[in-house]
């Protein structure tokens, strides 16, 4: 295996085991793209609690990989998919994620503050207990997702379709709903809100 440029040693420890797991080799010409997008099968040897910051993945599948507590932070996502996958207490603060596809993804307890998740697909996922603070989720489909206990202050959810949502216990100081569709979401304080509630939760009336 070509040696491996010492920036690159300081980059990731991971990196390093994935080169020498797969045998893969970085040319002098070619150091920057094996930093820069490590493959799939890498990042699933590797599992739990490996160390990806500041990388720049593309086009890569990675649904339904078990990848607790991994590390993306401040990392940047293109054509990534995360599917049905167990991310339970992994880190992307500041991370990029636009349009990403994270339906059905168990994101409890995830470090997310800070990240860019606009247009992204979060259909029924898991975010219990998750930190949101200051997440850009504008336009995101979280219709079924669970927010129940999540950190949303700062968060912009503008546009975002939250439909179905659960938002119990959720704490919200500061968050921006502008647009966002809220039918049939259970807001806050367990109550339900109506349909055709825009921007804000309009409490649905009590059944007699």
């Amino acid at each position: 295996m070509a040696t491996v440029a010492p920036v690159l040693q300081q980059r990731s420890r991971s990196l390093l085991i994935c080169l020498a797991l797969f045998q893969l080799s970085c040319q002098p010409d070619s150091v920057h793209r094996c930093q820069a997008n490590p493959t799939a099968a890498c990042i699933t040897a590797l599992g739990t609690r490996a160390e990806w910051s500041g990388f720049q993945f593309s086009d890569l599948d990675l649904r339904r990989k078990a990848l607790a507590s991994v590390v993306f932070s401040g990392s940047s996502f293109v054509r990534v998919r995360f599917s049905g996958s167990d991310l339970k207490w992994a880190k992307f603060e500041r991370a990029r994620l636009p349009r990403a596809d994270l339906e059905r993804a168990d994101l409890s307890y995830a470090g997310l503050g800070g990240a860019l998740l606009d247009g992204a697909n979060l259909r029924q996922a898991a975010l219990w207990g998750a930190d949101l603070r200051t997440t850009s989720l504008r336009g995101a489909d979280l219709r079924g997702a669970t927010l129940a206990m999540a950190l949303l202050e700062g968060a912009d959810c503008s546009g975002a379709n939250l439909a179905g949502a659960d938002l119990r216990g959720a704490t919200l100081g500061q968050a921006r709903f502008q647009d966002a569709i809220l039918d049939d979401a259970i807001w806050i304080d367990g109550r339900h809100c109506a349909a055709e509630s825009r921007g804000a939760c309009n409490y649905a009336a009590p059944a007699r």
